[in-house]
């Protein structure tokens, strides 16, 4: 896939690498204990370079024709505008049996996706997601909304802040207001199925393999 940013990530002071034909950016957060040795002007210019090196990645990226969509938008809008999301759909297989699942959840929940045209891992988990939803062969029993976010992890005036977001895909499950739990970027699982699992009461809480993301949660200090 040209075009994507693989490190699907928010974070502070990484340097950024890039790779043909996939730019790929990253950013990591500086620990305290190094923060407390270096001089200010040190992590000012650490921070300088890295905002450098993502805006020279962004730019490659968009050399092949990806300008992402940001803010609140619908499945529709991404499959019209981008030709490589509309072949991964075709490419993607889904289960009948989690199908017929998805079908049976209880009525009422609600599912917000966090994602980014750019992302490699979003690109790899949505269609598949969607391929489900499309075997249901009818409505949905839950509502599903979408917001987009940029690289940069602005999502066009969209406020951010009460989905605590970090990392993506997120895709959080809430019912009555509160939420069940989320899906970060990846755990092991199929997506959908993982999914599912919010949305039946199966699972709840954090689902994701990704150790930066389980210590963010302060999940690595439960037993």
């Amino acid at each position: 896939m040209v075009g994507l940013l693989v490190a699907c990530e928010s974070k502070q002071g990484e340097q950024v690498k890039k790779t043909e034909p996939v730019v790929e950016a990253t950013k990591e957060e500086a620990t305290p204990a190094a923060k407390e040795e270096a001089p200010a002007a040190t992590d000012n210019a650490e921070e300088k370079k890295s905002e450098e090196e993502l805006a020279k990645a962004i730019e490659e990226s968009r050399k092949y024709g990806h300008i992402p969509i940001a803010g609140e938008t619908t499945r529709e809008a991404v499959l019209e505008k981008f030709g490589t999301w509309r072949a991964k759909m075709g490419e993607v297989e889904a289960s009948q049996e989690v199908a017929e699942k998805f079908a049976a959840v209880k009525p009422g929940a609600e599912v917000t996706v966090i994602f980014g045209t750019w992302c490699s891992d979003c690109y790899n988990t949505l269609p598949v997601l969607w391929k489900h939803f499309d075997m249901v062969g009818g409505d949905l029993p839950f509502k599903v909304n979408y917001i987009a976010l940029d690289e940069r992890f602005t999502a066009n005036g969209v406020d951010l802040t009460p989905y605590d977001v970090h990392s993506i895909p997120t895709i959080i499950v809430k019912r009555d207001d509160k939420e069940v739990g989320r899906f970060i970027e990846q755990n092991g699982n199929p997506p959908a199925e993982e999914v599912l699992a919010l949305l039946n009461g199966s699972k709840t809480g954090i689902l994701s393999t990704n150790p930066k993301i389980v210590k963010r949660y302060g999940l690595d200090q439960k037993k």
